[in-house]
C-alpha cells in the first residue's frame, strides 16, 4: 500500500528563499550591535560615576537612578 500523499509533503522540508536568510541575519547584526552598545554604555558611564558622584556630592542611591 503507497503512503498517502500528504504524509510526502509533511516530510518535504520547507522551501526558504533568499529574504529569508537576509532578514535573519540583519536581525543578528542589529541584537549584536545593540548589545555591544550597552556594554560600552556601562562601561563608560561607570568610568564617569566617579567624577560625578565626587563634584556633585549625591548618594549611592541617587547613583543607581542615574545610571
Amino acid at each position: 500500500m503507497a503512503d498517502p500523499p500528504t504524509l510526502i509533503k509533511m516530510a518535504d522540508p520547507p522551501i526558504r528563499n533568499q529574504n529569508q536568510y537576509q532578514f535573519a541575519l540583519t536581525c543578528a547584526i542589529l541584537a549584536s550591535m545593540t548589545s555591544f552598545l550597552v556594554g560600552y554604555d556601562i562601561s563608560v558611564m561607570r568610568g564617569a560615576i566617579i567624577y560625578i558622584r565626587r563634584d556633585l556630592h549625591i548618594t549611592d542611591v541617587q547613583v543607581e537612578i542615574l545610571m
